[in-house]
């Protein structure tokens, strides 16, 4: 069997190289892979890759939820977004329940840097996630994303009082 790819050229392969970074804002994410592991420090972290869907195009994000006292926020603002919360204070959450969650974050960018270790390279400009934002139990879109209430049209000539009608048959 033979190996299939395309023949491109040096511009096209360093083009490649580069990957477009998300601006910062607010997203809706779903987790793709979470992973318990070690830190450098050798510190139990929950490694996670995040799908961020921006422009048409999928963008992947790593973040790791490390079990520090000071690094505690973030696991506890991760598991209300994806609505975990229960799981989180009954001492229960776990990297296998993090997999296919869908929540919202907060992503900013961080610029190119100096790598530490001598080599006189540099780390690529990526995207961070800055927090979690707490999951919004109002509507989800067809993806089953949480819309942000700011997000949610009113019915026409809906006011707030209409919109709370427990009238509803189900």
């Amino acid at each position: 069997m033979s190996f299939n790819y395309d023949v491109v050229s040096e511009e096209e392969a360093q083009a490649a190289k580069e990957f477009p970074l998300l601006p910062d804002g607010i997203y809706d994410f779903v987790v793709v892979e979470s992973k318990f592991k070690y830190s450098q420090n050798g510190n139990e972290m929950i490694q996670l890759k995040l799908n961020i869907m921006h422009d048409g195009k999928d963008h992947g994000v790593f973040d790791n939820l490390i079990s520090l006292k000071n690094m505690q926020w973030k696991t506890r603002h991760f598991c209300q977004s994806v609505g975990l919360m229960r799981e989180y204070e009954a001492k229960e959450f776990n990297e296998d329940m993090a997999n296919h969650q869908h929540g919202t974050c907060e992503i900013a960018t961080v610029a190119a840097r100096p790598k530490n270790d001598g080599s006189n390279g540099f780390w690529k400009a990526k995207n961070e996630v800055v927090d979690y934002v707490e999951r919004n139990v109002g509507a989800t879109d067809a993806a089953g994303f949480n819309i942000p209430a700011a997000n949610i049209p009113a019915a026409p000539g809906a006011d707030d009082q209409n919109m709370l009608n427990d009238d509803i048959p189900f």
